[in-house]
């Protein structure tokens, strides 16, 4: 698997911040005093969450070195820690707003991670995820059909895969959790 590139990603920084945007006003009436932005990248949506919570401690987090090290290097008031959310969620604290736009599609087990970030929330807390559950694309259709094919010589190759589930099962997992949601 490659690195994150921070470069590459920033290329199309307005596009990739407005859903974070979109998001943190969905819980912009909570008034957090602890926030936690999980799959931070280079710390765009980290600054928007400290924006929209200005009184809030915010932290960003994120397993690739490299975004990590260039939100601090951009973000220099923002709290960021290198951390892998499969290994460290039981190290994280609890917090009133956990936030993750467009990362949890990459970390595997959602029928155990969403109930467990649940568990890290204080009372009255609120979990903010926006993943995209786009595989059935015709884009992603043909690349998995290139990727699967011997031809093309991806057989040895790790391959990133998306791990949402189809979304009805986020509702079974949100109702297990708690009885206000929306999806």
């Amino acid at each position: 698997m490659s690195a994150w590139s921070s470069e590459q990603y920033l290329k199309f920084k307005n596009q990739r911040t407005q859903p974070a945007i979109d998001l943190a006003k969905r819980v912009a009436d909570k008034n957090p005093r602890t926030v936690l932005d999980i799959g931070c990248g280079p710390g765009n949506s980290t600054t928007v969450l400290k924006n929209t919570f200005p009184a809030a401690h915010v932290i960003g987090i994120d397993s690739s070195p490299e975004m990590i090290e260039k939100a601090k290097t951009s973000c220099p008031d923002i709290e960021f820690k290198l951390c892998d959310i499969t290994m460290d969620i039981k190290n994280l604290g609890n917090y009133d707003v956990i936030f993750s736009n467009a990362c949890l599609q990459w970390v595997p087990g959602h029928k155990t991670l969403i109930p467990a970030l649940f568990g890290k929330l204080n009372d009255g807390g609120a979990l903010a995820v926006q993943m995209p559950i786009n595989y059935n694309e015709p884009l992603f259709v043909v690349e998995n059909e290139v990727l699967s094919d011997s031809r093309w010589g991806f057989a040895d190759k790790k391959i990133r895969t998306i791990a949402t589930l189809p979304p009805e099962e986020y509702f079974y997992i949100l109702a297990s959790c708690t009885n206000d949601f929306d999806i």
